[in-house]
């Protein structure tokens, strides 16, 4: 992670020219919000598993910490992209948003 702070003028938007085209960056000082509607994780914290634990074509993916998750957090993802809930390892089916986001990120301890 790079820091992109710009100086001046309360400007902070800006565009990085990357290999597959522009990015608009708003650089703001604050830190991740949460969402209005978050709900306590529904899974104790614990560390992430070790990748070589996983079905081929999964991987983990450790967070940095936020206001909701201090010591930082991580998710498990299945060959498709989709989040898992480490208790079934199946993505949360029939749940609202709020409640996805409690079921698939995982404390760190």
């Amino acid at each position: 992670m790079w820091d992109l702070s710009v100086p001046g003028g309360n400007d902070h938007d800006f565009y990085i020219d990357t290999v597959v085209g522009s990015i608009l960056v708003h650089n703001c000082p604050v830190g991740p919000k949460s969402p209005d509607e978050f709900l306590e994780p529904t899974n104790p914290a614990q560390n992430p598993p070790n990748p070589g634990e996983l079905p081929p074509g999964y991987n983990v993916r450790v967070m940095g910490s936020t206001g909701d998750y201090p010591n930082g957090y991580w998710r498990i993802t299945n060959e498709l992209g989709q989040y898992l809930d480490p208790s079934t390892m199946k993505p949360p089916a029939n749940v609202s948003r709020a409640l996805f986001r409690a079921m698939t990120p995982i404390p760190l301890p």
